[in-house]
């Protein structure tokens, strides 16, 4: 009973000395984007405002600094009510600054309590504050992208990525991080176009969205993904619902040899030949099996040439390897030969004839 006590009595002390915010009464911040700006910041925060006819209006916030918190603080200064940035729900960097480096204001997130570890990350195409500044989705900006991100990630061909993933690829060694291109492309709707590639804080590269599937294959697994299959100009076949996994193994050392093997099953939904046979299926299955093979092959290539590890290959190789030594894995990495082994399964129910 005493112990009993002796808790209820911290809890409640503990209670009464957190910061109450009424709903009502604050600036909920939903989206956030920065970019550069005459070599400072420029933050922009996506405020949601609930009419009482239900719909959503969206108000923006813009301040320049050299410092994050400093935009806030100027922010604060502009907002009728107090800004509070607990519901947080996606954060986009403009294609300027992410090619000048993210490392402070990602280290600036993972400092403050109040940013969940789940937040979407993004860059995009030219200025990232007049996208979340704009008027997107019925029920805000923000929802509008995190439901977007969220939706692709689970039923599409975007890898998974947060603000917890994108800290670790960061952090660790042996991997480069990665995150999703957002363009806008006018009538209030923006698209997802592609993956941007990073060099320790830094974009380098991009990856085209015809390819994110390919990519997908290499570092996530596809559990509602989506394919268009060219076999020939007759012959374009749809396969949807398709699940993959995939599986690194080391052939040999010095200079190292990997085998990436790419397991992925599917469904036939649509099919422009005429009638589907068997030997069709095993047709699909075979145009797939090739495209896997040289676009996997080619990424890893273009990301050895790139300097650049986003399929975390190093992370890889260095939990395999005792006495692991980093100072030797960029050179090894160079020379570093990666056979992709694609088995591809399908079934063509759903095809309508």
């Amino acid at each position: 009973m005493r112990t009993f006590l002796t808790a209820m009595l911290a809890t409640l002390l503990l209670t009464g000395c957190l910061q109450k915010e009424i709903v009502d009464d604050v600036s909920i911040e939903a989206g956030v984007s920065y970019d550069s700006h005459d070599g400072r910041l420029k933050g922009t925060f996506a405020v949601p405002q609930y009419e009482p006819d239900k719909k959503v209006k969206n108000l923006s916030y813009t301040a320049v600094s050299t410092l994050r918190q400093d935009i806030i603080a100027e922010v604060q200064r502009m907002a009728a009510d107090p800004l509070v940035t607990g519901s947080l729900e996606v954060a986009m960097f403009g294609e300027d600054l992410s090619r000048r480096g993210l490392a402070h204001l990602i280290d600036a997130f993972q400092r403050d309590p109040s940013i969940a570890e789940r937040l979407y990350l993004a860059v995009t195409e030219g200025e990232a504050g007049k996208i979340i500044g704009g008027d997107y989705g019925t029920r805000g900006t923000a929802v509008y992208f995190a439901d977007m991100l969220e939706h692709n990630i689970e039923n599409r061909n975007v890898p998974n990525v947060n603000l917890h993933v994108f800290s670790a690829m960061y952090f660790q060694k042996g991997q480069d991080p990665f995150l999703p291109i957002i363009k806008d492309i006018g009538g209030g709707k923006a698209i997802i176009n592609g993956l941007a590639l990073f060099s320790g804080d830094k974009v380098v590269d991009k990856i085209p969205a015809d390819n994110m599937f390919y990519f997908k294959l290499m570092v996530d697994r596809h559990t509602r993904g989506g394919l268009k299959v060219h076999i020939s100009e007759e012959e374009e076949a749809y396969v949807r619902s398709i699940k993959s996994k995939f599986k690194l193994k080391i052939v040999k050392r010095e200079p190292y040899e990997l085998g990436l093997d790419i397991k992925v099953e599917g469904i036939i939904k649509e099919y422009s030949g005429g009638r589907l046979s068997p030997a069709k299926v095993k047709k699909i299955e075979d145009t797939m099996v090739k495209n896997i093979k040289e676009q996997c092959a080619g990424m890893t290539h273009r990301f050895q040439d790139k300097n650049i590890d986003p399929i975390g290959f190093g992370t890889y190789v260095r939990s395999r390897t005792r006495h692991f030594d980093y100072n030797r894995w960029p050179d090894e990495y160079k020379h570093l030969t990666v056979n992709v082994n694609p088995d591809v399964t399908l079934t063509e129910a759903g095809v309508l004839e």
